[in-house]
């Protein structure tokens, strides 16, 4: 079994345990007396699409070309900040969907689960690859008499002494996020769970008595709902929080909807005539569908469900290296890829996954530059995917193509009057293809030439011949623009080879 283990709680980000299932992800950091689930969601992004193309540019592209030839850099790089550069800067970036947090008690009197060091007995949490379940488990000194209620168990439990376990895993049929906590001895599971976010515009609500939810307008209007179902003890809603008491195991279902989950939303880039308000109600309306027919089944079929599709494709790979901890790094990237590109997926994932820092744990209360995550149309060419046994899950960059496309031709258009198809280094869930602030050459729009690429990768791995068809266009686009397009400067050998590697891949593809 392939398996990761520590003995203590994540002390940071990169020592946490990430699961997914290619839509919805969590992080998860452990803890005994508190939990932190980092979440997020494959759509959820910062902002609706923003035209940032400079219509300027073509207009002066003439004459930034002769400030070229007249070796007048300095004016000629005033003038590509002027006409060239887009407005804003940069485009979209990925969201933290925010955190799930629960605090664990003793008792009723919200004491903390363990109060000492020394009543801890012994403690784990284990990350299993081949089935994507993050589970925890430890053993701590009860502050409680053995009394009657714990006698039956007690030869098990050995005195006081309980044993606490805690399973987290993102659902692959169910398409939710299950949290299950168990105990040893019955009516010792005392918590309090609730949902965090730095969203500006947003709103916490109960449902129901066993129902919390969380609405965020801000960016891309997104709903996160959280359902809790024990066994023995009560549930309440009290403020934003879930409280349980006195339970002897306890389920929650988590799941978050975005707007982009509406086709006329999606289609429009997120410019509809709808309120924030409006979206977000119909992203509660959907998650609360979903969690309904997920508590409905009983939570050993969620787990074997989960465990079965999630194991069938992790076990379609191999690999055996004499250096165990070189044979552990690649099972590790291969989950991590697996959990990005699961059957719910609709987006390629980015470089880093599906899992995005949350802001607490980047040690401020907001996102910087530097921590904002976009796609890299480089990184998209270079994702092992197909190496990696999971080409089925590949065609997600399809869906992503689509809208790609669309926004590429449009760019070369309005840039540079020139057919075809333009696109820069970066873009965002909506395609964009201008110019970004991370773009250090604007004359050299080399993003299309790798996204075409990207589909002839794919196609010489499965031979999709239908795959192929639907996608040509965009393999031609960047030929046409590079064909009639003139650079300023002549591009260097290892870009002007690049270009011929296009050349050659549309050539082959054609045929």
């Amino acid at each position: 079994m392939d398996t990761i283990s520590y003995k203590e709680a994540a002390n940071s980000f990169e020592t946490a345990f990430p699961i997914g299932n290619g839509r919805l992800g969590a992080t998860v950091f452990g803890g005994v007396n508190s939990q932190i689930i980092a979440l997020n969601e494959e759509s959820l992004w910062s902002s609706p699409f923003i035209n940032r193309v400079n219509r300027n540019c073509w207009k002066d592209y003439a004459k930034i070309q002769e400030l070229y030839a007249g070796n007048c850099e300095r004016e000629a790089r005033e003038r590509i900040r002027e006409s060239v550069d887009s407005v804003p800067g940069s485009p979209a970036w990925y969201k933290s969907a925010g955190t799930f947090h629960i605090d664990f008690f003793s008792s009723a009197e919200r004491t903390p689960l363990s109060g000492t060091e020394s009543s801890m007995l012994v403690y784990e949490r284990k990350l299993d690859m081949e089935t994507g379940i993050a589970s925890e488990n430890f053993s701590i000194e009860s502050p409680k008499d053995s009394t009657a209620i714990f006698s039956r168990s007690a030869s098990i439990a050995g005195g006081s002494n309980v044993s606490y376990s805690r399973d987290i895993f993102a659902s692959a049929s169910d398409d939710v996020i299950a949290i299950h906590l168990g105990a040893s001895l019955p009516r010792n599971i005392f918590l309090r769970a609730g949902f965090e976010s730095d969203g500006q515009t947003r709103t916490v609500f109960a449902l129901d008595e066993d129902t919390v939810a969380l609405e965020r307008m801000d960016g891309i209007p997104m709903c996160a709902m959280a359902m809790a179902c024990c066994t023995g003890g009560s549930c309440c809603v009290k403020g934003d929080s879930l409280i349980i008491e006195g339970a002897d195991d306890v389920t929650i279902y988590i799941d978050i909807e975005t707007a982009y989950r509406s086709g006329h939303y999606r289609r429009s880039g997120g410019n509809v005539s709808r309120t924030a308000k409006s979206l977000a109600t119909f992203c509660a309306d959907k998650a609360l569908k979903k969690l309904c027919f997920a508590q409905a089944k009983p939570y050993q079929s969620v787990l074997d469900d989960h465990a079965s599709r999630f194991s069938r494709r992790y076990r379609r790979l191999s690999l055996q290296l004499s250096d165990k901890k070189q044979e552990q790094a690649w099972k590790y990237s291969r989950y991590r890829l697996r959990s990005s590109f699961g059957e719910e997926a609709s987006l390629p994932p980015l470089q880093s996954g599906l899992w995005s820092r949350p802001p607490e744990a980047a040690g401020n209360g907001r996102a910087q530059e530097a921590d904002r995550l976009r796609y890299r149309i480089q990184d998209l060419y270079a994702l092992p995917a197909c190496e990696y046994g999971l080409e089925k899950n590949y065609a997600t960059l399809g869906r992503f193509i689509k809208a790609f496309r669309k926004r590429s031709f449009r760019c070369a258009k309005d840039m540079f009057q020139c057919d075809g198809s333009l696109a820069y280094g970066t873009s965002d869930l909506w395609g964009d293809s201008a110019l970004s602030d991370e773009d250090a050459a604007p004359f050299a729009p080399f993003g299309a030439i790798y996204a075409a690429l990207s589909l002839k990768k794919y196609y010489d791995y499965t031979l999709d011949k239908k795959f192929l068809k639907k996608h040509f266009r965009l393999l031609a686009g960047p030929c046409e623009f590079f064909a009639s397009f003139t650079p300023p400067e002549s591009y260097s050998d290892q870009e002007q080879a690049l270009i011929r590697k296009l050349f050659e891949a549309a050539r082959d593809a054609g045929r």
